[in-house]
């Protein structure tokens, strides 16, 4: 067999060019495309998002120097305010109330034998008498009621002792303990007037009374 180096060039090329078609058939042999009957579906294939071009400016802004902040958002706070009522309007406007008759007196009282209302009271004064003419014994002091308006009717009270009530006259027994004790009268003329008066009884520890 003859060595490769001792052929002449041109069968050196006429060799290689006989492989390398030989070898370029095998491999369209060996990787042809498979034929299917019915042809499969196309296949979905994912469409590559379009790139966004950058926006150029003719002529370009000139570049700035100085950063801009950003702005931070601050949260407002909107004050409530209370609703405000709005007064009712009529139309018609209503009448205004009757204005009350100041000469007439609401649920007075009627006198005796008279539908009239009650007149004002009038200032009347009693006083306390003690009465002498009776005479001193362990019954007790005698005391008396005396007004210039007559006809009025008598009270008697008293913060200790014992104390017999009989109109315009009173009888009080000092009690046994010495000290000060009140005694009042009250005379009462109906819607006419009213009065009253006291006195201050001091009892010693030798059982005396006197008028403080």
């Amino acid at each position: 067999m003859i060595p490769w180096r001792k052929l002449p060039k041109n069968l050196q090329r006429a060799i290689l060019a006989m492989m390398l078609l030989s070898g370029e058939a095998a491999v369209a042999s060996c990787c042809a495309p498979m034929v299917c009957d019915p042809p499969p579906p196309p296949s979905v294939t994912p469409q590559p998002t379009p790139a966004v071009s950058p926006i150029i400016c003719d002529p370009a802004p000139p570049p700035s120097s100085t950063p801009t902040p950003t702005a931070t958002p601050t949260a407002t706070v909107t004050p409530v305010r209370p609703p405000v009522k709005t007064p009712m309007i009529f139309d018609p406007p209503p009448e205004p109330p009757p204005a009350p008759d100041s000469m007439r007196i609401e649920r007075a009282k009627a006198a005796k034998g008279s539908s009239a209302p009650l007149p004002l009271a009038e200032i009347r004064s009693v006083s306390i008498y003690t009465d002498d003419s009776a005479p001193d014994s362990a019954d007790g002091l005698v005391f008396e009621a005396g007004s210039p308006w007559p006809e009025a009717r008598y009270r008697w009270s008293a913060s200790g002792g014992s104390l017999e009530d009989d109109g315009g006259r009173a009888t009080w027994q000092p009690p046994n303990r010495a000290g000060r004790y009140l005694l009042q009268v009250v005379a009462d003329w109906d819607a006419a007037g009213l009065a009253v008066d006291a006195l201050v009884l001091v009892v010693g520890e030798d059982g005396s009374v006197t008028v403080g």
